[in-house]
Order: structure tokens, then C-alpha cells, then sequence
């Protein structure tokens, strides 16, 4: 199964984890000011994205800038779920159809975008300590 993988520097995020990361982008858009900082680095972002590419970056300036994002997300996340182990939070899924699992996964699911969330926090701080760009693969 095809997915989206994060790392930065010795950090690896777990197989696959970033999958969601178009929900992501697209539920930040409605948690930040248009024109900030943060719009700008998610236009980025998304434009990246959008290339017919396996391969793609986020530079390490725009990772500090979307972190705090990311962390607000991420928190604001843990509390609505429950807290859960991230590994364990796109299983909450059970009962879907196959159509319903396969768009859980590519960002419409909450567990899903939750272990994004887990794992882009964690290449943004590897980011911040090593000014190095977070580094995603399509597989």
C-alpha cells in the first residue's frame, strides 16, 4: 500500500506516517490567519506537493515556521481523541468500507492525520536542532 514517509536528519518517522499530510494541509488552512507567515509556508508547501515527484522537501526555515502549527494541531488533536498512542490512532477506523479506510488514510481520517501530525512535531524539532530540510517519499 502507497504512502507518504518523513524524515530529517537521523530522525525517521514511522512507515508511512505522513500519508495524510494533504488532510493536514487542508485543515490548517483553517486554523491560521491568511497572509501570515504560515499561510505562505503551506502555499509552499502545497506546490511541492502537487509535483509529480517521489520525492520532496520542506526547507528548514519554512519547518520553523509551520512547527508551531503543527504542535497547536497536534495538541489540540490529543485531546479530542483521548490521547492516544499514535502508532495506535488510524485504527480507530473500524467498521469503514475499504473505499472509506484507503481516503482515511490520504487525510480524511482523524487518527490518520493525528500520526502525521505526531511525526512532522518531531522532523520539525530534528529541523530546529539540525537546520537541516524535512525530507518526504512517495511510495
Amino acid at each position: 500500500m502507497s504512502g507518504i514517509n518523513v524524515e530529517c536528519g537521523s530522525f525517521h518517522g514511522s512507515d508511512k506516517s505522513c500519508t495524510a499530510l494533504e488532510g493536514v494541509v487542508r485543515e490548517l488552512r483553517g486554523r491560521i490567519e491568511l497572509g501570515s507567515p504560515t499561510w505562505a509556508a503551506l502555499d509552499r508547501l502545497e506546490l511541492v506537493m502537487a509535483e509529480p515527484v517521489n520525492h520532496f522537501d520542506i526547507p528548514a526555515r519554512d519547518a520553523a515556521v509551520l512547527f508551531p502549527a503543527f504542535k497547536a494541531y497536534f495538541e489540540d488533536q490529543r485531546i479530542e481523541l483521548g490521547n492516544p498512542d499514535p502508532e495506535e490512532a488510524p485504527e480507530r477506523g473500524d467498521g469503514l468500507s475499504v473505499e472509506d479506510l484507503v481516503a482515511a488514510k490520504w487525510g480524511e481520517g482523524q487518527g490518520w492525520r493525528f500520526l502525521c501530525l505526531y511525526d512532522l512535531c518531531r522532523a520539525c524539532k530534528a529541523s530546529l536542532a539540525t537546520g537541516k530540510p524535512l525530507n518526504f517519499s512517495r511510495w
